[in-house]
C-alpha cells in the first residue's frame, strides 16, 4: 500500500480510477462489478513494517510461500472467471450466432469455452461486443440515443483507415471490431450504417466492458495481463532483500540517551521536518515526540521517510563526547563504523527507492552535513548535487509567492550549500543567479546571521564564475567583488564585535560566528590570487593587505567560537580545515611582506600574528582531545612544523614533505648555518615558499633560545650551529588541484603525507631568504 493513496483494494488491484458516489461507502466500480469494497490494509508478509520486524531470514521464506500461495490463488479465481464468462456467452449467445457475428473480420469459435480463453484482442473485442449487443437487444441495459464510438476520444469517422490495424476488413465495409482504446469500442464491422443508432455502445456500458477485456485477457498459464507493466512481485522481492540488509539500530534505551546528549545540537543542523505535509520540526518538538517518532520509523527500514531518519540519528551520533557513556551497539563496533555503514544503507535505499520529492531534497541536506562535519568535501558536493537535482525536478528552483515555508527553506539550504563548497574546491556551480532571486516573505523572517549568509553566497556565486575564467576576468572584478563585501560588513549588528552575552545559548552564538566565518573566508578567496603579486606589483597590495585581514579575522571569529563553553564541543571538520588553511595563507603573507627581511625579520616583525596562530594550535589540538577530529590533529602538526621552520628552530633529519588536500604541496628542508652574531635568535634563516590559493597548514610551537651567546669558532666549547630551514611551498591561483593518489572516500581525513602529487603542475613557485627576503621563481 502505497502512502497517500484514496483507492480501495479491488481499484487498486485492477488499476483504475476508485470513485465513490455522493453519500455511498461502496466505490462505483465494486457497487457494478459486485464485489467487496475494502480500504487497502497492509500485507501480513509486509514485515518490514513498524511493530511487525521479523528476523531476516524468516522475513524472506515467508515472502516465498506467501508469493506462491499468491499464485495458486490467482490461478483459482482465473478459472473461475473464465467460467463465468463463458456461461454468460453461453446463455446470451449460442454457437451459431458467434460463428456469424465473427466471420466477417475474426477467426470462427466453435465453443464459448474457446472464445473465453482466446488471446487473439481482436476475436475478444469482437466477443465482448456481441455481448452488450445481446443484452441491448433484451433489454438488460440502457439505450442511449448518442452515437460515441470512442469514449474520450475522437469519434471513429475521424481517424483515418491507415491508422487502424489491418484485419482483413475492405475499405468501406466500417470501421473494424478492435478496441481503439480501453473503455472505448467501435461497433460491428458486419453492421450497416442504419443499424448504428439500435447497437451503439455508451460510456453507460464501459465498466462491464472493462471487466470483460480485464478478464479475457488473462493468461492461462502465468496468471497475468496482457498490459501490465510491471512484475510487481519482483518489485516486492527486491525490497524485501534490501531491509533484510538493515543495519542494528540502538536499542531504545540507547536511542533516548542519544537524542538527549544531542537535542543540544539540532537547531544548528538543516532543518528535519517530518510529519504530514512536513508540519513539524524536529528541533522545536519535545525530546518525547522525537523519540516516539524515530522509533517507529527506524523500525520500518524502507522508504524516505525511514533514510531521513537513520541520517538524523547518524548526525546524532557523530555529535556525541569522544569518550560517551555508553556503548551504542557494542563495545567491538566503533562509532566510525556505525556512521559509514548507516550512510552506505542509506545510499542504496535513495537509489532504489528515492524517487525526486522534498523529503529525498532533506535526505541528501542531512548526507551534506555528516560529510562536511567529517571532513570530506568531494563526497559532501556530490550529495548536495543530487539534492540540487531532485529540488530542480520537482521545481523547488521556482517557487511562487504562496510555496510553503518548508520548501522555500529547502531550496534556499540547499543552494547556499552548494556555492560554499563549489567556492573551497574549485568547481564550477550548478545555480544560476536567477534561482536565488530574493523573496519577500523569507526576506522578512531571515535573522541577521542568516540575512548576512545569504547575501554572501550570492557573492560566491561571483567568485566562484570569476575564478572559472580567470583569463578573461580583469583585476576590476576583483575591485568591484571587494566593494560589495565592504557593503555587506556595514549591516553586520554592533554586538558581534563585543563579548557574548551570559543569557545567549549556543545556537545565537553558532550562528553569529558562522556567518562570520563564511564572510571571511569569501573574502579571502577573492584577494588570494593577488596576494603575492603585491611583491612585485604594488598595484595588489590592497590584495594582500586584505587577505591578511581576512585570515586573522577568521582565527579570531574560530577561536571565540571555540573558547566559548557553550560551543566549544561543535563539531565541524570543515570548519577546522578553513582555519587551518588560513593560517597557512597568513604564514605566506608575512613571509612575503615588503618590509621585513628574512623570515626571523618577518618573526619579530610580525609578533601579534603568530601569536595568534600559537593560540589556533592550541585550540586545534583541544578540538581533538574533546571530539577525536582527524583534521584538526593534523593540522595542528603541520602548523607547529611550519612555525618552528619559520623560526628556523626546525631541527630533524631528513626532509618534512607533504601534500595538503585543495591547497598543493609543502616541503621543509633544514641544512646548518654557522651563527654569526651574539644570539641565536637573530640568526637568519632561508626559506623558499611556492604558494597556493586554497589552503592550509597552520602554526604553532615553542621557541628554545640560547642563554650562552654562541661562538663564531667552530672550535669553541660554546659553539652552536643554527639550522638553515627552506620552507617550499607549490599550488595554482585560481583552480583546483588534481592529485594523482588521492582517496576519495577519506578525502581530508587521510594521512596528507601519503598523497602524491607526481604529475600536477603548478602555476608558480616563490623564495624567502634572510638576504633578499624573496625569490619569485
Amino acid at each position: 500500500m502505497r502512502l497517500g493513496t484514496k483507492s480501495c483494494a479491488e481499484c487498486r488491484r485492477r488499476k483504475v480510477r476508485c470513485v465513490f458516489p455522493p453519500n455511498s461507502s461502496v466505490c462505483h466500480g465494486c457497487s457494478l462489478h459486485q464485489t467487496p469494497c475494502q480500504a487497502q490494509q497492509p500485507r501480513p508478509k509486509d514485515g518490514g513494517r513498524p511493530g511487525h520486524a521479523q528476523a531476516p531470514g524468516l522475513l524472506q521464506s515467508q515472502s516465498v510461500s506467501q508469493l506462491a500461495a499468491d499464485n495458486a490463488l490467482l490461478r483459482r479465481r482465473v478459472a473461475e472467471l473464465e467460467d463465468l464468462i463463458s456461461g454468460l456467452c453461453d446463455a446470451l449467445e449460442p454457437n451459431d450466432e458467434a460463428s456469424s457475428a465473427s466471420a466477417s473480420g475474426a477467426a470462427s469459435s466453435t465453443s464459448a469455452s474457446t472464445i473465453a480463453s482466446s488471446t487473439n484482442p481482436a476475436d475478444i473485442n469482437t466477443r465482448a461486443i456481441q455481448v452488450i449487443t445481446n443484452l441491448k437487444n433484451h433489454g438488460l441495459l440502457q439505450k442511449d440515443v448518442a452515437l460515441s464510438y470512442n469514449f474520450g476520444t475522437a469519434p471513429i469517422d475521424a481517424i483515418p483507415i491507415a491508422a487502424l490495424p489491418n484485419l482483413g476488413v475492405a475499405p468501406g465495409s466500417g470501421p473494424p471490431s478492435s478496441l481503439l482504446s480501453p473503455g472505448s469500442l467501435d461497433h460491428e464491422s458486419s453492421s450497416s450504417p442504419p443499424d448504428h443508432a439500435d447497437k451503439s455502445i455508451t460510456a453507460v456500458d464501459a465498466p462491464l466492458i472493462s471487466l470483460f477485456r480485464d478478464a479475457l485477457l488473462i493468461r492461462e498459464t502465468e496468471g497475468e495481463l496482457y498490459d501490465d507493466p510491471e512484475d510487481p512481485s519482483m518489485t516486492f522481492l527486491m525490497k524485501e532483500s534490501i531491509s533484510s540488509f538493515k543495519p542494528p539500530i540502538p536499542d531504545p534505551e540507547t536511542l533516548r540517551l542519544i537524542l538527549q546528549d544531542s537535542k543540544f545540537f539540532w537547531p544548528i543542523w538543516p532543518t528535519y521536518f517530518f510529519g504530514p505535509d512536513f508540519s513539524n520540526a524536529m528541533h522545536v518538538t519535545s525530546l518525547d515526540v522525537a523519540e516516539a517518532y524515530l522509533s517507529q520509523v527506524l523500525n520500518y527500514s524502507r522508504g524516505v521517510d525511514f533514510c531521513n531518519a537513520i541520517l538524523f540519528l547518524t548526525l546524532c551520533i557523530q555529535q556525541l563526547p569522544r569518550h560517551w557513556k555508553r556503548a551504542i551497539i557494542s563495545p567491538d563496533i566503533s562509532r566510525q563504523v556505525i556512521i559509514d555503514t548507516y550512510i552506505r544503507f542509506a545510499l542504496v535505499l535513495l537509489a532504489v527507492e528515492g524517487e525526486a520529492s522534498p523529503q529525498a531534497v532533506q535526505c541528501y541536506l542531512l548526507l551534506h552535513k555528516i560529510l562536511v562535519n567529517m571532513g570530506r568535501p568531494q563526497r559532501a558536493w556530490m550529495a548536495i548535487r543530487h539534492g540540487i537535482s531532485a529540488a530542480t525536478v520537482i521545481g523547488l528552483d521556482r517557487l511562487d509567492e504562496n510555496a510553503s515555508i518548508q520548501n522555500k527553506s529547502l531550496w534556499a539550504l540547499t543552494w547556499q550549500s552548494e556555492r560554499q563548497l563549489c567556492m573551497m574546491l574549485g568547481f564550477p556551480s550548478a545555480i544560476s543567479s536567477l534561482a536565488t532571486k530574493d523573496d519577500a516573505s523569507m526576506a522578512l523572517m531571515l535573522s541577521p546571521p542568516q540575512a548576512v549568509f545569504r547575501r554572501t553566497c550570492v557573492i560566491m556565486g561571483r567568485v566562484i564564475d570569476r575564478n572559472q575564467n580567470s583569463d578573461a576576468s580583469p583585476y576590476a572584478t576583483t575591485v568591484q567583488l571587494d566593494q560589495d563585501m565592504e557593503e555587506l560588513k556595514k549591516t553586520f549588528p554592533p554586538s558581534w564585535a563585543e563579548e557574548y552575552d551570559p543569557s545567549l545559548t549556543m545556537p545565537p552564538i553558532y550562528f553569529q560566528e558562522a556567518a562570520q566565518i563564511f564572510y571571511y573566508s569569501t573574502l579571502k578567496h577573492i584577494h588570494l590570487p593577488y596576494m603575492l603579486k603585491a611583491k612585485t606589483d604594488r598595484r595588489y597590495e590592497h590584495s594582500r593587505l586584505s587577505t591578511m585581514e581576512a585570515c586573522r579575522e577568521l582565527i579570531k571569529v574560530y577561536l571565540r567560537l571555540r573558547g566559548s563553553p557553550k560551543s566549544e564541543s561543535v563539531q565541524c571538520e570543515l570548519m577546522d580545515f578553513t582555519m587551518f588553511s588560513s593560517a597557512i595563507t597568513l604564514i605566506l603573507a608575512i613571509l612575503s611582506a615588503p618590509n621585513t627581511e628574512g623570515s626571523l625579520g618577518a618573526v619579530s616583525y610580525y609578533v601579534e600574528e603568530y601569536q595568534l596562530i600559537e593560540t589556533l594550535i592550541g585550540e586545534l589540538r583541544k578540538t581533538d582531545s574533546i571530539l577525536e577530529c582527524t583534521v584538526a590533529r593534523q593540522s595542528a602538526q603541520v602548523l607547529e612544523t611550519l612555525v618552528a621552520a619559520s623560526y628556523g628552530t626546525y631541527n630533524v633529519q631528513g626532509d618534512f614533505t607533504l601534500v595538503v588536500p585543495y591547497f598543493g604541496r609543502l616541503r621543509i628542508s633544514q641544512g646548518t648555518k654557522p651563527a654569526t652574531n651574539g644570539h641565536a635568535a637573530t640568526i637568519p634563516s632561508s626559506v623558499s615558499s611556492h604558494n597556493s590559493t586554497l589552503a592550509s597548514p597552520s602554526i604553532a610551537s615553542t621557541v628554545e633560545l640560547s642563554s650562552l651567546p654562541p661562538k663564531q669558532v667552530p672550535g669553541d666549547p660554546f659553539y652552536m650551529s643554527q639550522p638553515a630551514n627552506t620552507i617550499e611551498f607549490s599550488s595554482n591561483e585560481f583552480l583546483n588541484t588534481t592529485f594523482s593518489d588521492f582517496d576519495f572516500q577519506m578525502d581530508l581525513t587521510q594521512d596528507w603525507c601519503t598523497i602524491v602529487d607526481t604529475n600536477v603542475q603548478y602555476d608558480w613557485n616563490q623564495l624567502f631568504n634572510g638576504t633578499n627576503n624573496m625569490e619569485l621563481r
